[in-house]
């Protein structure tokens, strides 16, 4: 049985990372012992067609250009056992504008949804704009509205997933097992990179709450600047004697074009505290 405190672990994941594309839930496949690739030189900072060369210059290039821009980002998060039962789902999008002024963010729990106490979360949403965060949570036949100081809002402040990148990234051996190829009419030209021979499990299994990982590759594209735009990661292990089969999938799209309108719930939110005079921070 997940304890609630379980779930909240799998939900932060969430809200730190933040899609379509994660059907598949098969196993990586066989480490590989050399390494192939049809580029050369310097492809992104920290990044040779020869491997991951710097792990902190790759995800500090990628979380800097974002950080002053806007974008969207939208991921998938799938966990099932050998069956075919699953533990977890969630779909999430962030829409972010320019060095982060505003934001909007929703998490989706289509089945099975967590559940705190007699709370089975179903959705949950942020919207925030200079110094406030406005959270709403969805359950079945529940909901509750908060407003907080922006200081004080349990949401991550960042959306690159600057720190899961680095940590799935540093659990691969960056050479071995390694490949990367120039996408075909990618202008400016973006390369796709694949891990395949895991040799630090433990960022995986902290982050994905199990107990061991025993298989994992992924799949990046990324920029000649250093931008991530799309990243897979499968993986299988085991939680509670029981073999576990995981997808997460992370792509970030619409630099530079992403609006962030205000969500109807939050204006009826400001509205009574204007009708009323008070406020639930």
């Amino acid at each position: 049985m997940v304890t609630p405190r379980r779930w909240l672990a799998l939900l932060l994941v969430g809200c730190l990372c933040l899609t379509a594309g994660c059907d598949s839930l098969l196993p990586g496949s066989d480490p590989q012992t050399s390494t192939t690739s049809t580029l050369q030189g310097k492809l992104a900072p920290g990044l040779t067609a020869q491997g991951v060369t710097d792990v902190g210059a790759l995800t500090d290039a990628h979380a800097r250009i974002l950080q002053e821009d806007s974008y969207t980002v939208t991921w998938t998060n799938v966990q099932q056992y050998s069956n075919g039962t699953v533990r977890y789902r969630s779909h999430g999008r962030t829409r972010r504008g320019f060095n982060g002024s505003h934001f909007y963010s929703q998490i989706r729990y289509p089945t099975p949804p967590p559940t705190f106490a007699a709370f089975s979360l179903q959705r949950y949403e942020y919207y925030g704009e200079s110094d406030t965060v406005y959270q709403r949570y969805i359950g079945q036949n529940n909901m509750t509205v908060k407003v907080f100081n922006r200081s004080e809002a349990p949401v991550a402040k960042t959306f690159t997933s600057r720190e899961y990148f680095y940590a799935v990234l540093y659990a691969f051996n960056q050479t071995q097992g390694f490949t990367a190829t120039e996408r075909p009419n990618s202008s400016p030209p973006r390369y796709k990179i694949q891990l395949t021979r895991l040799e630090r499990p433990a960022p995986i299994t902290n982050y994905h709450t199990l107990e061991t990982v025993t298989n994992a590759s992924l799949t990046a594209t990324i920029d000649r600047w250093g931008v991530i735009h799309q990243y897979q990661l499968t993986y299988t292990g085991q939680v509670n004697n029981r073999t576990m089969s995981g997808n997460r999938t992370i792509r970030f799209a619409k630099a530079g074009s992403t609006r962030v309108p205000q969500p109807s719930w939050v204006q009826n939110v400001t509205a009574n505290q204007s009708t009323t005079g008070k406020s639930d921070r």
